[in-house]
């Protein structure tokens, strides 16, 4: 037998090294495309903030609950906190309940939520104007029937998952306005959840049904004169910053979530009282609550993350395709503190209806329907236009000590209080000056006054024919605040960011790129911002600018762990992974968003 020839062996030689190159090439695209989620350590702020709680998810339609907290779900289920989700309609307007209802089960369980844990409360998706006499349930009186647009009368859910009232009482809940209100307010003080993320003032009525249902269920349990329970309270959006938010996934680092007002990234915008969302003028964007997620739904292709998983559950609403609007590198919540010592007061105004100003409610409206920006028009409270008094009243039933008074006016622009007077029973004296102009809550330190047993509040200048109050709430700043629900200044996270204020957690770097990081920090209102923090380079502690605007470390184009922990707490902490932009990262990121488009158009 003839030797092959030298030529034959090198080609045979050159196809071999050809084939195994091009099987690393597509193993290295297969897992770019489904194995490569951020790399993942647990930050100390898993167990400062989503770890050992209970909390509760309140959202409209199964598919909310990705619009409303994609990734934070994930985060407590994964230091093992006991996560619940409530669904208060069966989103059956326009397919079958138990099509929805099979959906949430399956995006639940790929949030890693146990199936037992999923509430459906079981009203209507939309309502049938003709047979009910009102275009939605939040609109009708409290007792009237209501007939869903699919129909029905009572609440209802599936073999598996039956709706929340049957379970209770064995019978379903009528359709009113008042049962719903009983259903979310028995949930609520049944589980008393530490921490309750519920879906604000979106342009669906269902949405805004249930922020403000929550709302009422949430003020009757904190009026009660026996109540302590105080859970820390998020809001937040599904289509503004989610559903109908900006697009943006494929890169060196998944964005954060930009200003729905003006689409940019105004992460370190200044306190602006003017820079309220469009859509919802009572909030400001830069006083928003940025929640980090699970590293485990962000990654460098969209099939690697799982939230991919979560949201293809969701098929009959093609949630999948809104995927790089839902999933960024947090979440935007504003809080509601519910432990305003004015639940308990009694109110006295010199004229007109003041009720509203101790219900937790800072805006309400007849007209739950209505395009855009709703008119708050029955959460007001405004004096008479001949009342010279113009005041307001209220009355403790033993003494109280506080630090500062929160005022929430009318958020019509045209409408506004220019200035007032604050009368405390020890002779105190405050003027208040004027109040943010979008209904934003404007903030009065009071000093710590004690053994106050009244106070009032005198409207002095103002502007348009309904210059008033939506609600008016007192805070006393106790660090041995008594709460039932056991949260104490261990509920806290800080999170590293980048220059322009993305939340990070495994970060790519150019050579020669400068690496500044800032730090964002939130924490119960008990607790204190931490003076300095220590930062640790691969466990090594080192010499850095370190404080909470700048920390700067030396570029060396090396892959590295990068810690920052609280001095004085070293379990508030945040660790990131710093990776070098090599050419393997600038090949392969461009080739797996092209082939992700391409799939995502077939």
């Amino acid at each position: 037998m003839k030797k092959p020839k030298k030529q034959t062996i090198i080609l045979i030689s050159a196809c071999l090294l050809l084939l195994i190159c091009v099987c690393l090439f597509f193993t290295e695209i297969r897992n770019f495309l489904y194995l490569r989620h951020y790399e993942y350590t647990a930050p100390g702020y898993v167990d400062s903030f989503f770890a050992g709680k209970k909390v509760l998810f309140l959202v409209p339609h199964e598919d909310d609950d990705s619009n409303l907290a994609q990734g934070v779900m994930e985060a407590y289920a994964e230091a093992g906190s006991d996560v619940y989700v409530l669904f208060s309609t069966n989103g059956d307007h326009t397919h079958p309940a138990k099509t929805r209802i099979d959906e949430a089960a399956l995006a639940a369980e790929a949030n890693g939520i146990a199936a037992d844990h999923l509430i459906f409360l079981g009203y209507g998706n939309d309502w049938d104007e003709e047979i009910s006499g009102y275009k939605h349930i939040y609109d009708a009186p409290p007792d009237h029937p209501m007939t869903s647009a699919a129909g029905y009368t009572s609440t209802y859910g599936t073999e598996k998952h039956p709706a929340y009232r049957n379970t209770v009482s064995g019978e379903p809940s009528p359709y009113t306005k008042a049962s719903y209100i009983n259903d979310v307010e028995t949930v609520l003080l049944d589980l008393k959840p530490d921490i309750i993320y519920c879906i604000d003032l979106d342009e669906h009525p269902d949405h805004r049904a249930l922020s403000l249902i929550f709302e009422s269920a949430m003020g009757e349990i904190l009026k009660n004169p026996q109540n302590t329970y105080t859970p820390l309270v998020f809001k937040g959006f599904g289509y503004c910053t989610a559903w109908d938010g900006a697009a943006g996934y494929h890169g060196k680092i998944v964005p954060s979530t930009i200003n729905p007002a003006d689409r940019s990234y105004a992460y370190n915008d200044d306190e602006d009282d003017n820079d309220y969302l469009p859509h919802a003028r009572y909030y400001n964007w830069s006083e928003r609550i940025r929640m980090p997620v699970s590293p485990k739904i962000l990654s460098y292709s969209k099939r690697a993350s799982n939230a991919h998983k979560t949201l293809s559950a969701y098929r009959s609403q093609n949630a999948i395709a809104n995927f790089e609007k839902i999933v960024k590198a947090d979440k935007v919540y504003w809080q509601r503190p519910t432990d305003s010592l004015l639940y308990h007061a009694k109110v006295r105004p010199s004229s007109g209806e003041a009720l509203c100003l101790t219900d937790f409610k800072r805006y309400d409206t007849d007209d739950i329907t209505g395009k855009d920006t709703l008119d708050n028009n029955i959460g007001l409270w405004f004096p008479d236009e001949k009342d010279e008094k113009k005041t307001i009243s209220f009355i403790f039933d033993r003494p109280q000590t506080i630090d500062r008074l929160v005022f929430c006016e009318n958020d019509s622009l045209s409408d506004h209080i220019l200035s007032g007077t604050l009368s405390f029973s020890d002779g105190t004296i405050i003027e208040t000056g004027e109040f943010r102009e979008n209904g934003a809550p404007s903030i009065v330190e009071t000093g710590h006054l004690t053994g106050i047993t009244e106070f009032s509040f005198t409207i002095g200048e103002s502007r348009g024919g309904r210059a008033g109050l939506t609600e008016i709430e007192a805070y006393c700043d106790d660090d041995n605040a008594d709460r039932e629900n056991g949260l104490t200044d261990r509920t806290a996270f800080l999170k590293l960011t980048d220059r322009d204020g993305n939340y990070i957690y495994d970060y790519l770097y150019e050579r020669g790129e400068e690496l500044s990081f800032n730090l964002e920090y939130f924490s119960h209102p008990c607790a204190k911002m931490p003076e300095a923090f220590d930062v640790f380079l691969d466990g090594e502690k080192i010499k850095a600018s370190c404080n909470k605007d700048e920390i700067k470390i030396e570029n060396d184009f090396k892959p590295h762990t990068l810690t920052v922990s609280a001095t004085n707490d070293g379990s508030l902490s945040d660790t990131v992974f710093l990776r070098p932009y090599t050419l393997r990262y600038r090949i392969m990121l461009p080739i797996v968003k092209w082939l992700e488009t391409v799939r995502d158009r077939q």
